[in-house]
């Protein structure tokens, strides 16, 4: 009553009006309908939101705009988060199949062209209801998790690329279990040659060229390959990662008393486990350097926002983010070519979950990954449009195995998994488009590979010889091949065409029995092209 008497003395409003409004009865505003607070009370048209909300927020407040100035400057926020992508995320991560789990599954799908963070997806709901474990309000979209185990191949493979390793005709011959030479592991026993082995006993032993054994995971490969040709120095492949965009690993190391970052810890320490993805690592992070290679080199950081206007109607300026040239184009390319071949070829660890979708009209590059003891299911794949990577993991113990994921329960969990959830979430919209990926760059996939001399024919001192004069080491392979060559001289030899300097050519000798279906003397290629593939259990 005392503002309604000064606003009519003042000649603001009238003795009548002054009169009305003193009769009316004060109302109080209603409480809201839920008290929580925030970004637990995101619009329900939008499923599960909360979690882009809260990364929002910690973005603008990272570029200068504190909560408080949020919530009280009067600003209006436009952000990148797409209706569409989000609800299908969503519905591809059901709450009633994750009821009551211990598991969680997360799925964050960005735009590679830019940045824009189009959807944060999980399988529990947003809330601040500690007790209820079927929710929360851990950034779990964002943080650094569990391990994204054979996901991090591609870093290794990126890196051979830029040191030249030819992409085919560089070959190692692995078996299932391998013990490097100059790789050490500091176990209980001190020091100790670092040995690993595949995720199952179901791969060919044999030898393997750098493309197949990315897209078919073999384990044993990419240790080798660091092992033998860098002589344990992951420095090149833990700088591919950061530049592709895993920024966690500049951060301070708590393993090392915070006094080195990851980056140097893991480059210190020579550790080639690092190519089988055992560190934690944010599903962000990974949809986000994936996504770098969909862009064919250009790294976009990621972000939620599109602009930000004022109280004054006025729209606020800010650094945006830029993308950076990170890899070479054809790099980039080759590399998308390889992943591609991961969800189309038999015996690739993702085919089993694509079939029917992807193909070369709607070619989808990604690698699956399954972390150390089954504790974590990953699978990345992206389009020149979508980059999305899915982690299946436990929140609350990222080593513990997985042992209730929904239509898994009491079995493993492989990437396989996690790229069923690509699909269920990404094919309602990429279904009725059609696409193309750039070709792979030659030079990138020749590397420093050159010519393998022809040598069948010759006797083995003059092959031998001819190999090592052209930069290559020699074996004399025990077996005995059918051939119209006279006995004891060169039948065969594998790789023929093209081969990478220092890699050893192996003579197969004749004894001098013509096969029926023998081709005249040097007539017959040696036995260095295609490499056949198994059928693995899925998982890598």
């Amino acid at each position: 009553d005392t503002v309604l008497n000064d606003m009519e003395s003042l000649g603001y409003i009238t003795a009548k009006q002054a009169a009305a409004a003193k009769a009316s009865p004060v109302k109080v505003a209603p409480k809201p309908k839920s008290s929580l607070k925030g970004c637990a009370n995101t619009t329900q048209n939008l499923r599960n939101a909360g979690f882009f909300c809260d990364y929002a927020k910690a973005y603008l407040k990272g570029i200068g705009f504190p909560e408080e100035r949020l919530e009280t400057g009067g600003y209006r926020v436009y952000t990148t988060l797409s209706p569409t992508v989000q609800n299908n995320v969503q519905k591809a991560l059901p709450f009633s199949r994750w009821l009551n789990k211990k598991s969680m599954a997360v799925m964050d799908v960005v735009d590679p062209r830019d940045g824009r963070v189009l959807a944060l997806g999980v399988s529990k709901r947003y809330g601040v209801n500690q007790k209820n474990r079927n929710e929360t309000s851990d950034p779990v979209n964002i943080k650094p998790a569990a391990g994204a185990g054979s996901t991090y191949k591609v870093f290794t493979l990126v890196s051979a690329l830029q040191n030249k390793v030819p992409l085919r005709d560089f070959t190692i011959d692995v078996k299932n279990e391998y013990t490097s030479q100059n790789c050490i592991n500091y176990g209980e026993n001190g020091r100790e040659p670092y040995k690993m082995g595949n995720a199952s006993d179901g791969y060919r032993a044999g030898e393997w060229n750098l493309e197949a054994a990315t897209y078919a995971s073999i384990n044993t490969f990419f240790v080798a390959l660091i092992d033998q040709r860098f002589n344990c120095d992951v420095s090149g492949p833990v700088k591919a990662a950061v530049s592709l965009g895993l920024d966690h690993l500049n951060d301070p190391d708590p393993e090392s008393g915070n006094k080195r970052s990851i980056k140097q810890r893991i480059i210190d320490g020579k550790q080639a486990s690092f190519t089988l993805g055992p560190i934690s690592t944010s599903p962000l992070e990974m949809a986000s350097a994936y996504g770098t290679l969909a862009n064919r080199g250009l790294y976009c950081p990621p972000n939620p926002i599109v602009r930000i206007v004022g109280p004054d109607g006025k729209e606020v300026k800010y650094d945006k983010p830029k993308c950076q040239r990170r890899i070479d184009k054809g790099i980039a390319d080759t590399v998308t070519r390889v992943l591609e071949k991961d969800t189309t070829v038999p015996g690739a660890t993702a085919v089993s979950a694509f079939g029917g979708l992807a193909g070369p009209s709607r070619p989808i590059a990604g690698k699956t990954g399954t972390s150390q003891d089954n504790s974590a299911a990953w699978f990345i794949g992206y389009t020149p449009e979508f980059s999305a990577s899915v982690a299946v993991f436990n929140q609350k113990g990222t080593s513990s195995r997985l042992v209730d994921v929904p239509d898994r329960e009491g079995r493993d969990v492989f990437g396989a998994y996690s790229a069923g959830i690509w699909r269920a979430a990404l094919e309602p919209i990429l279904r009725d488009r059609t696409w193309s990926i750039p070709p792979e760059d030659p030079k990138v996939v020749n590397g420093d590979s050159v010519a393998v001399p022809p040598v069948d024919g010759l006797d083995v001192g003059s092959a031998t010889a001819l190999l090592q004069g052209a930069g290559f080491q020699v074996k004399v392979s025990d077996e005995r091949r059918d051939s119209a060559f006279p006995e004891g001289v060169v039948a065969e030899h594998s790789p023929s065409g093209r081969g990478a300097r220092g890699m050893t050519v192996t003579l197969y000798l004749s004894n001098g029995k013509p096969s029926k279906t023998e081709p005249t003397p040097g007539g017959r290629p040696g036995r260095g092209g295609g490499l056949p593939i198994p059928i693995p259990r899925p998982g890598g």
